[in-house]
């Protein structure tokens, strides 16, 4: 006896629930792979690997990738504001690098008197007010010095205010596991910072 046709119509939709099933299931796998070669290490997941030397002169991870960091010459800096952005930062080549952080005082603090955007490591500002504004206002690139410093700073939340103290960075030059050259890293009107402490208020 032939098989009713809407029996084979609910049967062939049977068959299309785990094709579905499963080509969201690669859909999301490759997602996954995709976002890992972008960010591999991006930041570190535990910057206590870091291996250290030259009075963080150089810095090596696990991965063989490595950094020649070389130091403003008033390099010991503290900044202390409110935060009016805060945002993981993802560079493939410079995992070391964890946070962008603006940190304001003064007129800079005040969203009625500066408005203020953060995109791509870079700043920029308005003033809204009839005087020019007086204040501070630092775009912050930070590179703990460990992971107790990492925490502090991943604890860092838009209005807090923090104080950030370290070592102003004048460049970083980067190289991959080969040992090969890969670029580097400067500042243009922001500061690179190795942080050394971290004050929540």
């Amino acid at each position: 006896m032939p098989e009713p046709a809407s029996n084979k119509k609910m049967n062939l939709s049977l068959i299309w629930v785990p094709i579905g099933i499963a080509i969201g299931l690669v859909v999301v796998l490759l997602l996954v792979i995709y976002f890992q070669n972008i960010y591999p290490e991006a930041p570190l997941n535990d910057f206590d690997q870091m291996e250290v030397t030259d009075g963080f002169h150089q810095i090596r991870i696990t991965s063989g990738q490595h950094w020649n960091l070389s130091y403003e010459q008033d390099h010991d800096r503290e900044f202390t504001g409110i935060v009016r952005f805060i945002s993981m930062d993802h560079e493939t080549n410079f995992p070391i690098i964890s946070f962008d952080i603006l940190i304001t005082s003064g007129d800079y603090s005040s969203p009625d008197l500066v408005t203020t955007s953060v995109a791509n490591h870079h700043f920029t500002w308005m003033n809204l007010g009839k005087t020019s504004p007086q204040g501070t206002i630092n775009l912050l690139h930070t590179v703990p010095m460990n992971q107790a410093i990492e925490d502090k700073l991943a604890a860092i939340k838009n209005g807090d205010t923090i104080t950030i103290q370290g070592w102003d960075i004048l460049k970083i030059d980067g190289y991959n596991k080969s040992g090969d050259y890969i670029g580097y890293w400067t500042d243009e009107g922001c500061n690179t910072t190795l942080v050394t402490d971290v004050t929540i208020q």
